[in-house]
């Protein structure tokens, strides 16, 4: 369980600095502890309307989410 806490509080702040750009490109990188995650999906979702802008698998204990933003957001 202490894991998944912590899994969500890296995730949480990696995503809020997505919200922090005005604008451009971002890149994500999450990294976890052990495989317990391996073949799982991560997913960026918005905050406002609970779509999922991206995902990408996690491999080899980590997840990469990049991409192109117009305006900032929370996410």
């Amino acid at each position: 369980m202490k894991t998944v806490k912590s899994l969500f509080f890296v995730l949480i702040a990696a995503l809020l600095l997505v919200s922090c750009d005005k604008g451009g490109s971002y890149k994500i990188m999450v990294s976890f502890p052990d495989d317990t995650f391996n073949g799982k999906t991560a997913y960026l979702t918005s905050y406002d309307s609970g779509d999922t802008l991206q995902q990408a698998k996690i491999a080899d204990r980590s997840v990469v989410l990049e991409g192109e933003v117009d305006a900032s957001y929370f996410a």
